[in-house]
């Protein structure tokens, strides 16, 4: 039977990945319902960050799985011949959750991440790369189209919206707006609230803009918009570096670090009326929130590569200025100039006035 005349009824998808990379399988779960209005999809993924996932009126069921868990997984529907899905979609590279799928979904599709030796006992394998910074930008892609290859390319159709979907609740609203009353000071309307996202994940310190540029800008802004609060978006900067922020900023400073959910935290950035951030897993909230932002972007990988932003004409990317095939991890991320963000900064926040 061919994947392409299928119609499925129930569908199963997991990825086990970071934040960021599991917000943009909403775009793949999005294309799924649209393709299959009747069918049932169920997701899978990192017990800490399915989260991101939550409300979205696309999904039946949100998951945990991992490469231990997934080994006591599916047994049942494997010996009573019973499978409860129609077909299966693993990302990534963990063998056990291809095992998974295929005690319990009819037809199974992978990426070629996925580092299994049974390579041929699945109905498709589809090319996604280990690692995007070693492809030639001539034969890269946005990610989510990566993402979205592992679907479309076996079931032949084409997704035509590839913007990430994320709800934020009425609790989560409520209660964002409390802490940032309080932190600020402020009883009725809030102030003009500026977001910075310093620093990217550990593993990838060449996205990272260096601190006193954003000790420059941050004190440039203040002294430009005397009254904005500047609020530091995730937790883990550390205490010395908040230190020099906080007095950039007239000591007008916020950082809920370590306090707050990783959902409790997007529920600021959606109060927020300007993010600057450099290329990690906020971004892609702020791209999919739709607020007005300014973000960084390494040469290894230019910024539409990354996020495909709900309200372009809110974001405005800032791509390191040598062109990707110059590039290497060691080319520093200080050559973007302070007068470029500040510009951009200052222009998203009149025009957002």
């Amino acid at each position: 039977m061919s994947l392409q005349t299928l119609q499925p009824r129930r569908i199963l998808c997991m990825y086990v990945a970071r934040f960021g990379d599991t917000l943009l399988m909403s775009v793949v779960l999005k294309a799924l319902a649209r393709q299959y209005p009747n069918a049932e999809i169920d997701f899978l993924g990192h017990a800490k960050r399915i989260q991101v996932l939550e409300n979205l009126p696309f999904i039946r069921h949100l998951g945990a799985i991992s490469k231990k868990s997934a080994q006591l997984k599916g047994w049942c529907a494997k010996l009573m011949g019973r499978k409860s899905y129609d077909i299966a979609f693993v990302w990534g590279h963990d063998a056990e959750l291809v095992a998974y799928a295929k005690r319990v979904s009819q037809h199974v599709v992978i990426s070629s991440q996925c580092n299994q030796k049974q390579i041929n006992e699945v109905d498709a394998v589809v090319d996604y790369p280990a690692d995007t910074l070693k492809i030639k930008e001539e034969d890269d892609k946005p990610l989510t189209q990566w993402l979205l290859d592992v679907v479309e390319k076996p079931l032949g159709f084409k997704a035509n919206d590839h913007t990430s979907e994320y709800c934020v609740s009425p609790a989560e609203a409520a209660l964002a707006k409390e802490l940032l009353h309080n932190a600020t000071a402020t009883v009725d309307k809030l102030p003009t609230l500026i977001g910075l996202v310093v620093e990217s994940h550990p593993s990838a310190p060449h996205r990272d803009w260096p601190l006193d540029k954003f000790i420059e800008l941050a004190t440039r802004l203040h002294q430009q918009y005397p009254n904005a609060w500047f609020v530091v978006i995730s937790g883990g900067l550390a205490a010395a570096k908040l230190k020099q922020l906080k007095a950039a900023t007239g000591g007008q400073l916020v950082d809920f670090g370590g306090r707050l959910s990783m959902r409790e935290s997007v529920a600021i950035m959606a109060k927020l009326d300007l993010y600057i951030g450099v290329d990690t897993g906020p971004t892609l909230f702020a791209a999919v929130l739709g607020i007005p932002a300014v973000t960084l972007f390494h040469c290894m990988r230019a910024g539409h590569l990354v996020v495909n932003p709900k309200q372009p004409d809110n974001m405005t990317i800032i791509d390191h200025p040598m062109s990707r095939i110059q590039c290497s991890l060691n080319t520093p991320m200080g050559e973007v100039a302070v007068d470029t963000i500040y510009d951009a900064a200052t222009a998203r926040l009149n025009n957002h006035a």
